[in-house]
Parts: C-alpha cells; sequence; structure tokens
C-alpha cells in the first residue's frame, strides 16, 4: 500500500513538473499567437518544423546519445583504480541524463532541441579542454571519443530542422560563449536560452531577424488548427513526454541512489569504518588461518617442547653430573680424610680397648685383690670382735681372781 501511494505521489510530481515546463516553455519559447500574426513565418518553414517530426527527432537522439555516453563511462567506472574518477563519471552520467530529460519534457520541442545540442557541444568541450588533461587523462579518451560522436549526431539533427544560416548562427552563439566563459567547465545547466543574445533578444522580439535561429522559438507551426484540435494535440504531447520521462526515470534514479552511496563511502568516517573492518576482517582470517593451522602448529609445539625440554633435562643432567663429579671429587678427598681418620680413631680405639682391657683387668685384679683383702679384714674384724672380748673377759676374771686370792692370803705370803 506505501508503495501504491509512493509510486502515485511520484508520478504527479513528475505529472506536475512536465506540465509546469510546458507551461514555461511556452510562455518562453512559444510568443507567437495561434494566428500565425508572427513575421518570422513561412509555409516552408512551418513544413519543415513539425512539432511531432521535431519531437520524434529529439527522442531519438536522446536516447542514442544516453547509450552513447554511458557505455564508456561504465567501462571508466569498472576500470578505473582511482575513486576521484570514477565519481566524475558517474557524475557526469547522471548530469547528462538529467539534462537530456529535461530537455525531452520541454514544451516546444524546438527549445528541447536547441537546449539539447547547446548542452552536448558544451559538454563535449568541457571534457577535452579540461577534465582529460586535469582529470581523466588516457582514461577519457573513450569517453571523449563517444562525446565527440554525440556532439555530431547532434549537429546531425540540427541540419534536419535548421538551415545551413541558421546553424552557423548557433554554432558561433556556442563559440562565444566559451570564449567569455573560458573556465567555465560545469556546463549541465546551460541552455540556449542563456546565451547573452537570447536575453537581448528576449526584452524584444521584433528586433529578431527574419531567418535567424532565435525566431524558430516564435514561430506557430500550426496557426490554422481549430483550437480545441490543438489542445487534444497538447494533451497527447504531453502524454508521449511523461510517458518518454516516466520509462527512463528509474536508471536515473538508480544512478543518484549510486552516486548517493559512493558519496557516503567516501566521507573520511567511512573510511574509518572500511579501515576497521577490513582490520577486523583480517584479524578473523587470520584467526581462521591459525585454528586451521592449529593442529600441526600444536604437534610441531609439542615436539619442539619435548626436544626443549630433554635438551633442558640434558643440560640440567649434565650440569648435575658436573656437580656429582664435583662432589664426587670432593667427597673422595672426604672418604679419604675419612678412612685416615677412621683408620686413626681405630686405633685410638683399639689402644683405648688395650688400656681399658688393662685397666679393667688391673681394676679386676685389684677389686678382687681389695674383696680378698677386705673379706679378711672382715673376718678378722669379726674374729677379733668375737675373741677380744671374750679373752678380755677370762683375762678380767683371771686378773679378778688373783687379786681376791692375794687379798685373802696369810701375811708373809709371797703375792
Amino acid at each position: 500500500m506505501r508503495r501504491a501511494w509512493f509510486r502515485a505521489i511520484f508520478s504527479l510530481a513528475v505529472f506536475a513538473a512536465v506540465v509546469g515546463g510546458g507551461v514555461c516553455g511556452c510562455a518562453k519559447n512559444g510568443r507567437g499567437g495561434r494566428d500565425g500574426s508572427s513575421p518570422f513565418t513561412s509555409d516552408t518553414t512551418l513544413a519543415r518544423l513539425d512539432p511531432t517530426v521535431v519531437r520524434a527527432e529529439l527522442f531519438a537522439f536522446i536516447d542514442s546519445y544516453g547509450a552513447l555516453i554511458e557505455q564508456p563511462s561504465d567501462r571508466l567506472i569498472a576500470n578505473t583504480s582511482r575513486r576521484e574518477v570514477a565519481t566524475w563519471t558517474l557524475r557526469n552520467k547522471i548530469t547528462s541524463g538529467t539534462v537530456l530529460l529535461s530537455d525531452a519534457a520541454a514544451a516546444n520541442p524546438l527549445g528541447g532541441m536547441l537546449d539539447s545540442i547547446v548542452y552536448v557541444s558544451l559538454d563535449r568541450a568541457a571534457i577535452e579542454e579540461h577534465w582529460v588533461p586535469t582529470l581523466l587523462h588516457e582514461e577519457g579518451k573513450p569517453l571523449l571519443d563517444a562525446a565527440r560522436q554525440g556532439e555530431a549526431e547532434a549537429w546531425d539533427m540540427a541540419g534536419k530542422f535548421l538551415t545551413p544560416g541558421q546553424v552557423t548562427e548557433l554554432r558561433t552563439l556556442i563559440d562565444q560563449w566559451r570564449k567569455t566563459h573560458p573556465d567555465q567547465y560545469y556546463v549541465g545547466q546551460m541552455r540556449f536560452a542563456d546565451l547573452s543574445t537570447f536575453r537581448q533578444y528576449g526584452l524584444d522580439p521584433a528586433s529578431v531577424k527574419p531567418g535567424s535561429v532565435f525566431s524558430l522559438l516564435y514561430i506557430n507551426p500550426l496557426p490554422s488548427l481549430d483550437p480545441v484540435a490543438d489542445e487534444l494535440r497538447q494533451y497527447r504531447m504531453l502524454t508521449e513526454r511523461l510517458a518518454f520521462v516516466m520509462v527512463r526515470m528509474p536508471t536515473l534514479l538508480s544512478w543518484r541512489v549510486e552516486a548517493a552511496l559512493n558519496l557516503a563511502a567516501d566521507l573520511p568516517q567511512a573510511d574509518r569504518v572500511v579501515a576497521s573492518t577490513t582490520q577486523l576482517s583480517g584479524a578473523a582470517d587470520r584467526l581462521v588461518d591459525v585454528f586451521a593451522k592449529y593442529p600441526n602448529d600444536l604437534t610441531a609445539e609439542r615436539k619442539a617442547a619435548i626436544e626443549q625440554w630433554f635438551v633442558g633435562m640434558d643440560a640440567q643432567r649434565q650440569a648435575i653430573q658436573k656437580e656429582l663429579d664435583s662432589q664426587h671429587s670432593q667427597l673422595g678427598a672426604t672418604l679419604t680424610e675419612a678412612r685416615h681418620t677412621i683408620a686413626d680413631a681405630r686405633a685410638a680405639a683399639d689402644s683405648i680397648t688395650n688400656s681399658a682391657n688393662q685397666t679393667a683387668q688391673s681394676l679386676r685384679r685389684d677389686s678382687e685383690q681389695l674383696v680378698a683383702l677386705t673379706t679378711r679384714s672382715i673376718i678378722l674384724l669379726i674374729v677379733a670382735a668375737s675373741v677380744i672380748p671374750v679373752a678380755a673377759m677370762l683375762l678380767y676374771r683371771w686378773l679378778s681372781r688373783r687379786m681376791v686370792a692375794g687379798n685373802h692370803s696369810p701375811p708373809g705370803t709371797p703375792r
């Protein structure tokens, strides 16, 4: 539904533009009345300038020129490595299509024909004198050849409806404009009405010379046509112009969309986005390669790690061996010293043992002697303790008895 409304609105807009162009064209280029009262008409001229024939020839030229320019333009866009060349070529193609469709939609077919001839001539001159030397260089030669061929076809079309004098006059007017504007190379908006001479005649149409190319804009080719029939003819011609423009408008719109996308792509922000996207894509590609090579790399790394481990182990083993050898040497010396020490200790131990044995034996002998002596002494003491008191008692009794016996003896008895 939205698309249908959009198409309807777009068709109405184009229809209004074409009708507006037709009204403006009639006001600008159709100043002669229907009664043919203009002093610039003649039967021969009217027969030659039939609007239907002129418009059919104009339509054919526009299609031919569009195809002639489009083909080398597309090749140049596809083959060039310079973005600025592709951008300019697309813009030039859009400008040509827009200008020629505007000429096809003109209410006065003679005015549209003159406008197309002026544009094609100026565009060829701009390409040849400015764009090829400054931008296109050798890449623009096919496009220049196509522009030259299109200009030749435009002048062939002019020769079918203009007299040789009018053709010469039109060429002179174009050359004068180029001399007056030597640095002007944007010519997409130039029309026959933009020439300075036309502006002078527009202020005073009566000053136009009979037979001049400007007089064609004031001719009513069908002066005796019934007003109702003339209106019907105008509507039929409007329908033809509308159909011609609408059929070719989608192609022009697609070119404009392409140009808008290219303009967006040329922005610095877009370049940074593209660069970031490219880097991200490259990183993703590298990551994929890493994953693809991971098994082989893992095997190689594992082998290298094992080899490195063995190398490290071998180095450690050698270091340990060296350390062990050094420690062994030191330990050998230590063991030798230890052996000597042990031998000395053993000898000392033997000496101590012998001394201890001797001492023990001496002690044992001394102990045995001491024990024997002690035993004897004890026995003697016991005997003495037993005998002495008895002997003392016996002695005491004996002495006592003697003393008692002496006291009881007569006097003079020897005691």
